[in-house]
């Protein structure tokens, strides 16, 4: 695990006031990941967005 997701996973266990383990959280569906992917297929479609956001959103999800 990275530090950067082992601090995400520790800022969320702080707001929600809950101790989730980590096989929880990797059990867990990828919300923001949808809602980036969902965002870009939007985007894409309406023809809207720059290739340069698509871009930056569809690698945020990874």
């Amino acid at each position: 695990m990275t530090d950067q997701v082992a601090a995400d996973r520790k800022v969320a266990r702080e707001v929600i006031g809950a101790d989730i383990s980590d096989e929880e959280f990797d059990k867990a569906p990828d919300v923001l990941g949808n809602v980036y992917r969902i965002a870009a297929e939007k985007a894409r479609t309406a023809g809207s967005a720059p290739a340069s956001l698509l871009s930056i959103l569809e690698g945020a999800q990874e």
